[in-house]
């Protein structure tokens, strides 16, 4: 069963107010910056990864990193 049809049970039921929600909209706002933040920090860790990989190539130029985004 989904959520709104138990929820619309619930109300029925008199067990949840639909006036006095307890769980509401104003968690989404937060949930979306805490997401945005953990995606910025697991791009960064990414890259250092990545760049980190990279550079132990045997074939990397360590004469051309000036011009290497991984640098």
């Amino acid at each position: 069963m989904r959520c709104p049809k138990k929820a619309k049970g619930f109300i029925a039921a008199g067990w949840v107010n639909p006036d006095d929600l307890q769980f509401n909209n104003h968690f989404f706002k937060k949930i979306g910056e805490i997401a945005i933040e953990k995606v910025n920090e697991c791009d960064t860790l990414l890259k250092e990864k990545y760049a980190a990989i990279f550079r132990e190539h045997p074939y990397y130029d360590k004469a051309n990193q000036k011009n290497c985004w991984l640098t």
